[in-house]
């Protein structure tokens, strides 16, 4: 039987609330739910639709949607993972399963994109993977963004794709290509953009380098066929940032310290301008880097391999290309936007997605163009586990102190008058919907 005896609180109180009151484990369960819903769904179509509808409209602009280092977390990215370990399939799946419900929102605005580039570090651990561990990384990749994709996909190479220069494998290049296309190929924009990506993880190799000398071809080529036409602007896309001196300023953006390019992994010239190249880069050598800007002349430049956001700009002496000259009138700049990572398992607790809009005509000018890229925060998954740590312990202690209050005050005769049958069928249905809101995001 309810007690029936009012409080002195509850006797203000309406009548819905008075009954709620004497059940707690439902009330419990209900905010349960609700920070399940919350967490799992409706944050992610929070931060997507405001992110979209706070783009101006496509009538003048091409939207280009920038996806950073998705870096599948596998085998290779942590020390506890072992290609046979029990931790393994639950790491990849919470890895996998949060840039599938950020991508799949995106592309419920698939029409509004002219493609996608993905910045390079497709997997974590493609370079050294077997036949078997790279076609089930392929099949979690298409798995997260589509088969075959929603929109154009283009993608840039990276060191966990192919290897740093001392690990050059033409094998394992081929088997790259055979998937996500040429590792240096220019995409059209309408007809006033080229967006040029290219296979930078070979520059810094020596001149017998097959890749160095593919890349260092596609440019030189490229720039004949383009050097007469002055109405097109070329945007770079890259992997392996272009140098900058050590500890520059990256802008606000970002989260953790500006790299350094002054390692002892860095690259060193020897010999005669023969390249000796460590087993690890943060950036392209300068001298590489002012070959590929005064040959290219880009107005913009993309990169990744950092995993979270740099701005920089860069000047390219004696260009005369009045896009963006520099204050002296003596040449042009570039500026140089890193992205940061999409995956929340990268090292970055804020993963992110970017929107670069590229005008239609000339009527818009660079200054509203070309020194904007439109970064959005994705949900700092971390704080989500976290949150619900909190909410746990709170429940815990809530539970403890209900099984102190007399029976009759909280629960009805039968089942529900055991507190641990309570919270043994409360908790079975917040499972449940757990479950429910996995399945969803995971199958549909």
């Amino acid at each position: 039987m309810f007690y029936d005896r009012p409080s002195r609180f509850s006797m203000g109180c309406p009548p819905l609330i008075r009954r709620l009151k004497r059940y707690p484990g439902f009330i419990i369960t209900l905010m349960w739910m609700f920070n399940l819903l919350w967490f799992e769904m409706l944050v992610f179509d929070s931060a997507v639709n405001s992110a979209m509808l706070s783009l101006p409209s496509t009538d003048n602009f091409y939207r280009i949607l920038l996806i950073g280092d998705p870096q599948l977390t596998d085998w290779y990215s942590y020390s506890f993972l072992a290609a046979d370990g029990p931790w393994l399939p639950f790491v990849e799946y919470f890895s996998d399963v949060f840039m599938r419900k950020s991508f799949r929102r995106l592309m419920r605005y698939h029409d509004s994109f002219h493609s996608v580039i993905v910045t390079g570090d497709v997997f974590d651990g493609g370079k050294g993977a077997t036949a078997a561990q790279w076609n089930h990384s392929l099949q979690r990749y298409k798995h997260i963004f589509g088969d075959p994709w929603p929109v154009n996909m283009h993608h840039v190479v990276g060191n966990h794709d192919v290897g740093y220069p001392a690990d050059e494998n033409r094998k394992v290049v081929a088997r790259f290509e055979s998937v996500f296309g040429k590792t240096n190929k220019v995409v059209q924009v309408g007809r006033l953009h080229k967006l040029l990506l290219i296979n930078s993880e070979f520059l810094d190799n020596s001149d017998k380098s097959p890749g160095r000398r593919e890349t260092l071809e596609f440019i030189t080529q490229y720039n004949k066929s383009n050097s007469e036409n002055k109405k097109t602007y070329q945007h770079l896309f890259i992997h392996i940032p272009l140098y900058r001196r050590a500890w520059r300023e990256c802008g606000n953006l970002r989260h953790g310290p500006a790299l350094s390019p002054h390692r002892e992994d860095f690259a060193a010239k020897a010999g005669k301008g023969q390249l000796v190249v460590m087993g690890r880069q943060d950036y392209l050598l300068e001298v590489t880097s002012k070959h590929i800007l005064s040959t290219i002349k880009p107005v913009l430049v993309f990169s990744g391999h950092d995993h979270d956001f740099c701005e920089y700009i860069h000047t390219i002496p004696g260009a005369d290309d009045t896009t963006w000259p520099t204050e002296d009138g003596e040449g042009c700049r570039a500026k140089e936007w890193t992205v940061g990572t999409f995956s929340w398992l990268q090292g970055n607790l804020y993963p992110s997605f970017s929107v670069l809009l590229l005008p239609k005509n000339d009527s818009v000018g660079f200054v509203d163009w070309g020194d904007k890229v439109h970064v959005f925060w994705l949900p700092t998954q971390l704080f989500n586990y976290l949150w619900y740590a909190v909410a746990f312990g709170c429940t815990i202690i809530a539970a403890a102190v209900l099984c102190c209050v007399p029976p009759e005050r909280v629960y009805v005769a039968g089942v529900l008058g055991n507190p641990w049958a309570c919270a043994g069928i409360y908790s079975a249905l917040v499972i449940v919907v757990y479950c429910t809101l996995q399945w969803v995001e995971w199958f549909w």
